[in-house]
């Protein structure tokens, strides 16, 4: 880890909402992630093998986090043990979990297989993270001490989203697919709770508290089930 070099590019906000900034990649940006914290900070995983953070308000750089060794295809952010933290996931299927804020690494993960989608949630307080391999299973681990709490099969489903939420008051893994479902497993045991049939393939997905699933498709359009348990 360490502070990153001066970030060129930027332009000062046209608004007080937007400014334009070219990310201190030197190859394509492959993901993107966003904590809600001292005005809003960014994070890219790029082609280059590297992670890199900024300010999301004016585009200063932060941070630059090296530990991978093939390009950087996915994060996400969440919390755990009351610490920001972001995870990355690379070709190698090699996954790294750092505090958000120092840039330090705290725990590292692998998969059997590339992956297709991850996530962060909670169960019980403890930060919990979520990935689906290519072609494999989804598999849970405790996000800091690594410990694996379920593995969801997911056979012949191509997961392409996932969302980590509580459902009247149960931890569920949801998972959109190619097949135009959303299917759902209780944590931390893992058992399938259910499959919801959707008109577009899910690219993003998020559980409101008012028991609603808004699915976010391909085709630009943004559905909306409801979920129950």
């Amino acid at each position: 880890m360490e502070p990153d070099e001066a970030l060129s590019g930027c332009t000062p906000p046209r608004t007080e909402r937007s400014s334009r900034c070219r990310p201190p990649h030197t190859d394509r940006i492959l993901s993107l992630a966003y904590f809600p914290l001292d005005g809003g900070i960014v994070a890219s995983a790029g082609a280059d093998r590297t992670v890199r953070t900024w300010e999301a308000s004016n585009g200063r750089p932060l941070l630059r986090l090296r530990g991978h060794e093939s390009a950087v295809t996915g994060l996400a952010a969440g919390e755990a043990d009351s610490t920001a933290v972001l995870a990355s996931t690379d070709e190698d299927a090699k996954i790294l979990v750092w505090d958000a804020m120092s840039g330090r690494r705290l725990a590292d993960l692998h998969a059997a297989r590339p992956l297709s989608a991850l996530a962060f949630g909670t169960i019980n307080d403890t930060g919990v993270l979520a990935a689906a391999e290519q072609d494999g299973p989804i598999r849970v681990w405790e996000a800091l001490s690594g410990e694996e709490l379920a593995t969801l099969d997911t056979t012949d489903m191509s997961v392409t989203t996932l969302t980590v939420c509580t459902i009247a008051g149960t931890p569920v893994v949801l998972a959109g697919t190619r097949a135009k479902t959303v299917h759902a497993w209780q944590l931390p045991g893992g058992a399938a709770m259910g499959m919801v049939p959707v008109e577009q393939i899910p690219l993003a997905l998020s559980f409101s508290s008012t028991g609603f699933l808004h699915v976010a498709g391909g085709d630009g359009l943004t559905s909306i089930h409801h979920f129950s348990s």
